[in-house]
Formats: C-alpha cells, sequence, structure tokens
C-alpha cells in the first residue's frame, strides 16, 4: 500500500470527518457575522488589521452575533488541529508516493507538511488575539498582529493544496498510466 497504510488511512479519515464536521459547525455560526462591514465573517474579523475596522464590525454584529464568533473562535481550536492532520498527511502521502528520482518535489511535500503545523499555530495565536478583542481589548497591534496571522496561515494552507492537487494529480495521472501500460 506504500504511501497509504492502514494507519495512515486511518488517521486521515477520522481527521477528515472531524474537519467535514467542525466546518459545517462553523459556516452555520458564520452566517450571522456576514454583514456589510463584515461580508466575508469572521474571515473578515480575521483580516480586519486595525481597531477601527475590529470595532466597525463588532458594532455591525450586535450582542448575539458576537457570541456566536466567540463560539466559532473555541471550536476553531479543534478544527485547527483536526485541518492541520489531513493537509499534513495528504502531503506526506503525495510526498512518498512521488518516484524516487523526484527529491526536490518529495521534499516540497514534507516541508509543507510542517507548513499546515505551522499554520494551525499561527490559528492559535490568532484565535486567543480575536477572543482579547472581542473581549474589548483593542490595542492597535492585536488586530494588526491576528491580519498577519490569518495571511501567512492562509498562504501556507493554500501551498498545501496547491501541492496536494498538483503534485498529486501527477501521481495520480502517473499511476493510471502504468495500470493502462501494465494491461497491454
Amino acid at each position: 500500500m506504500g504511501a497509504f497504510n492502514h494507519k495512515y488511512l486511518t488517521a486521515l479519515v477520522v481527521a477528515a470527518l472531524a474537519a467535514a464536521v467542525l466546518l459545517a459547525i462553523m459556516m452555520r455560526l458564520d452566517r450571522p457575522l456576514r454583514t456589510p462591514a463584515a461580508p466575508l465573517g469572521i474571515i473578515s474579523f480575521e483580516l480586519a488589521g486595525s481597531p477601527e475596522a475590529a470595532r466597525q464590525i463588532m458594532t455591525s454584529w450586535g450582542p448575539a452575533a458576537r457570541r456566536s464568533a466567540a463560539l466559532s473562535l473555541w471550536l476553531d481550536y479543534a478544527f485547527l488541529i483536526s485541518y492541520a492532520l489531513v493537509l499534513s498527511l495528504l502531503c506526506t502521502g503525495v510526498a512518498r508516493a512521488w518516484p524516487s528520482t523526484g527529491h526536490r518535489v518529495r521534499r516540497m511535500g514534507f516541508i509543507l507538511a510542517g507548513g499546515q503545523w505551522l499554520a494551525a499555530l499561527l490559528d492559535l495565536v490568532e484565535n486567543i488575539l480575536l477572543q482579547q478583542i472581542l473581549a474589548g481589548a483593542l490595542a492597535p497591534l492585536l488586530p494588526l498582529a491576528a491580519r498577519w496571522c490569518a495571511l501567512v496561515k492562509f498562504s501556507l494552507i493554500a501551498c498545501g493544496w496547491l501541492y496536494i492537487v498538483v503534485a498529486g494529480g501527477i501521481v495520480f495521472r502517473n499511476r493510471i498510466a502504468a495500470g493502462a501500460a501494465s494491461r497491454h
């Protein structure tokens, strides 16, 4: 089974199911957070970058929506573990499945697997900062630090997905071609 043994697949499925359930709940909690001041809901809050923008977003939410935001941030602690595990396992699996002659592509997969845990760490810091802002702390650096954590987090996650799709697609295509060639 190579890169995808039983323990690997079990961890991947469990983490993916946890991530999917948590994401569904958080998306439901995000509905009342989508306002003209926060068109992207909690993501707008993550990217606010300034006390003024954060204040405008929280004012547009009102007390009930702020409680939804707080709950979403608490759930995100579990979500960040599950998405980091899924993405790191996928990056690692693709890297292990890549031909041994492609050392750079394999190495990139392992680096990006670790990058998903860095994304999760940044997400954790971002959540702590956003919870402080929701609690009323609007020091100028809090929204700015949260924004930078979010931007780097999203970049690392995007790079991980890009690797999974492109390198994984190539591995899949090559395996299909090799299977077709062996049947002829």
